[in-house]
């Protein structure tokens, strides 16, 4: 190990540590004893960190003297110096990342601002060719195509320009008080249809059926879209189970499907936007990956 020179301890001290060091004496002075980490140049150039413990005592002839231990701590120093580095280049990083972020946000929510405009223009003109009279079947047939997939680019941008809101805090929320019975219902009617070509039966438990305090718009958005995802990935022939309780004065509603599933090391990419799971990615189900997304917000 390189030796301190033995010349004056203060030439060696670290210029950045020279004020340090006059608080540490006077502390030693004024106490009796004290403790500090200094850094220190070395015969061959370089610098040491050590870990000072410093005492006040009395010789024979009550001459005050100091009894100094040091410990060479250098190396703990580095691996600390570099862990801050590290940590401030992953803080430039993480707000590089989050400026990115929301240009990304921005980005959507203008292109969804571009596409709904034209889009509701191409559907309200298919609407209107099909009350023309005289078409032929397989014409009516395409035309309806083309309507539901246009009324589908419609809900997910329309679903993109709700969860921008959301993420920037524009919507509000207000406070309602309803049954969960009552929005169940109106979810089983709008979602009649879907679960009727899957043959799947919606199961609800209501434990029990009461009174909760919420904003009864965004809940029921948040409802439908659980349920839609559930209708997507579950299999034909099967049943969608929803529990609805009232747990120490919280409301705690669950909603089970019987289909794909999701790998257990998969789970933690749940909220993730634009990763879907290998097992979704496999069946090839239409998804805009904002149920997920927007149910958390």
């Amino acid at each position: 190990m390189d030796k301190l020179s033995d010349k004056s301890f203060i030439k060696y001290l670290h210029p950045d540590d020279y004020h340090k060091s006059l608080i540490y004496y006077h502390q030693i002075d004024k106490i009796g004893s004290g403790r500090n980490q200094l850094k220190f140049k070395t015969d061959n150039g370089g610098y040491k960190w050590l870990d000072i413990k410093a005492k006040e005592i009395r010789d024979r002839n009550n001459k005050k003297k100091y009894l100094i231990i040091s410990r060479d701590i250098t190396d703990r120093k580095r691996q600390q110096e570099q862990i801050e580095r590290n940590l401030k280049k992953l803080k430039r990083e993480n707000l590089k990342l989050k400026k990115l972020d929301e240009k990304k946000d921005q980005f959507f929510a203008e292109l969804s601002h571009e596409l709904r405009s034209p889009i509701t223009i191409i559907k309200g003109t298919i609407e209107l060719i099909l009350k023309s009279k005289g078409l032929d079947n397989q014409i009516i047939e395409d035309l309806i195509t083309m309507d539901r997939n246009t009324q589908k680019l419609i809900e997910l941008i329309n679903q993109f320009l709700h969860f921008t809101k959301l993420s920037e805090g524009i919507i509000s929320f207000e406070s309602n008080t309803f049954r969960v019975s009552d929005i169940i219902a109106l979810v089983k009617k709008d979602f009649s249809k879907a679960m009727s070509e899957k043959n799947l039966e919606l199961i609800v438990n209501y434990t029990p059926d009461d009174i909760i305090c919420l904003d009864r718009t965004q809940i029921t958005k948040v409802i439908n879209n659980l349920i839609d995802n559930a209708i997507k990935y579950s299999f034909k022939n099967n049943k969608i189970e929803v529990d609805s309780k009232i747990r120490d004065g919280n409301w705690v509603f669950s909603i089970k499907d019987y289909g794909i599933g999701i790998k257990r090391d998969e789970i933690i990419y749940i909220f993730k936007r634009f990763r879907r799971s290998t097992s979704h990615q496999k069946n090839r189900i239409p998804d805009s990956d904002l149920d997920f997304q927007f149910a958390k917000k």
